[in-house]
């Protein structure tokens, strides 16, 4: 990560870019879009106070990451990823050694399948509600 952000005097915050379909080699344009899309998400909850979001002010730090091998799994990376923060608080220093083999594909492939029991279980539960219910209203 870049240095300043271990500084101890200003913490600046940071927005991580994972990208595990690398699509995007310039990633100027993706920076370009959220820095205008949380300016005016400010400005519209926070109309009387100002906030800069220029690379001054916040960061955009693209992180090496994991890469899939197709082209239907970035749910299940973007999960994955939110998953490992959410776990963990990482320090800067651990965030700035995160590289493409910071999880192999068996993960996301074991996760994969989990999704798809919990939406067939929670599938079945609806199914039997619905089932209950329309028993009910032949009574």
């Amino acid at each position: 990560l870049p240095s300043y952000i271990n500084d101890d005097e200003e913490n600046l915050p940071l927005i991580l870019y994972l990208d595990s379909l690398s699509l995007s080699s310039n990633n100027t344009s993706t920076s370009k879009k959220l820095r205008k899309y949380l300016k005016m998400a400010w400005d519209e909850q926070y109309p009387n106070k100002e906030a800069f979001f220029d690379k001054t002010h916040l960061e955009f730090f693209t992180l090496p990451t994991p890469q899939q091998t197709n082209s239907s799994d970035c749910g299940v990376y973007i999960l994955h990823y939110a998953e490992y923060f959410a776990r963990r608080n990482y320090t800067d220093e651990e965030i700035g050694d995160i590289d493409a083999n910071w999880f192999s594909y068996r993960e996301i492939s074991t996760k994969r399948k989990e999704i798809s029991k919990h939406i067939y279980r929670l599938a079945e539960i609806q199914n039997n509600a619905s089932n209950n219910n329309n028993d009910d209203k032949d009574k």
